[in-house]
């Protein structure tokens, strides 16, 4: 029985082909693998890291309690409350990044050194609601907005602080 050399090698070479075709397929397909996993477990690390960070190394202000403020008018229409300083006292809640809470007003002072305390009877209330935005690389800022049930008329007024 004759066996037909020429054949075999003709086959033996059509594998080897074959096997180097999959071989240059199988490399980059490994390689494309193992950088989706890498990428993925960094992701991952990054994110716990990210996490860890902003919960327990730098977690947001706590600006819940008790809280005395006065406004000063630099810049309003109405001349009478042009530098007028007027105090508050508010009890904040805070759920996460977002402040609420009511007040009162305490007291007017004005720049030639007229001032009036208000008894509990005379304080008008306020409604107070704000925000903390979390900024990474510059100072946290916080927006406050209160309303003020006035005698004559309500009021609404925005702040916008730059926390530390």
């Amino acid at each position: 029985m004759a066996i037909d050399q020429g054949s075999d090698k003709s086959e033996t070479e059509h594998g080897r082909k074959a096997h180097s075709i999959r071989d240059r397929i199988r490399k980059p397909l490994a390689t494309i693998g193992e950088q989706i996993i890498g990428a993925a477990v960094t992701t991952a690390v990054l994110s716990v890291g990210f996490m860890v960070f902003n919960d327990y190394i730098a977690p947001p202000p706590n600006l819940a309690g008790r809280w005395k403020f006065t406004v000063v008018y630099e810049d309003t229409a109405y001349r009478p409350f042009q530098d007028l300083n007027v105090t508050y006292q508010a009890l904040l809640i805070q759920e996460g990044l977002d402040l609420s809470g009511t007040g009162e007003k305490l007291s007017d002072h004005g720049p030639q050194g007229d001032s009036v305390e208000y008894s509990n009877d005379r304080r008008t209330n306020i409604q107070l609601v704000g925000n903390i935005t979390r900024n990474y690389f510059s100072p946290d800022a916080l927006v406050l907005h209160y309303m003020e049930a006035g005698r004559l008329r309500e009021s609404s007024t925005l702040h916008q602080l730059e926390y530390f």
